[in-house]
């Protein structure tokens, strides 16, 4: 059996052991492949646990974000609520104080009236 571009393989074939120009293999090129890869997996994880504690750090933040937003916007649901009640206490004291206005108003025009009346009565009596 040959493997690609023509070059023999080293691994044996149901015929029999692999051809007799492979290239020897070194065993302590396999423990070093070995050892290289275990090492890589042991960053794989590693960089795996950082990825995994940056996100659930990540979650953390986001969740604390939106109860942040969540309690700004009740606060400011509750203010809004609280301006628009008092500003109908304003326009009622207000409506209340026109009304109140109005009648001073007339009060004061009867007062003119009288002292006008009694003006003109004063002019008519001898002194």
């Amino acid at each position: 059996m040959h493997a690609i571009g023509g070059l023999p393989s080293v691994v044996a074939t149901s015929r029999g052991p692999a051809a007799h120009n492979t290239v020897p293999i070194d065993p302590s090129l396999l423990d070093d492949i070995e050892k290289h890869s275990q090492d890589i997996a042991k960053d794989v994880l590693g960089m795996l646990d950082k990825l995994t504690d940056k996100m659930g750090d990540m979650s953390r933040y986001t969740h604390q974000s939106v109860s942040v937003m969540n309690d700004a916007t009740a606060s400011l649901s509750s203010t809004v609520d609280q301006c628009v009640s008092n500003m109908v206490e304003l326009i009622t004291a207000v409506e209340s104080l026109n009304e109140d206005m109005n009648t001073a108003e007339i009060l004061a025009n009867q007062i003119k009236a009288i002292h006008g009346s009694l003006g003109e009565l004063e002019a008519a009596v001898p002194k």
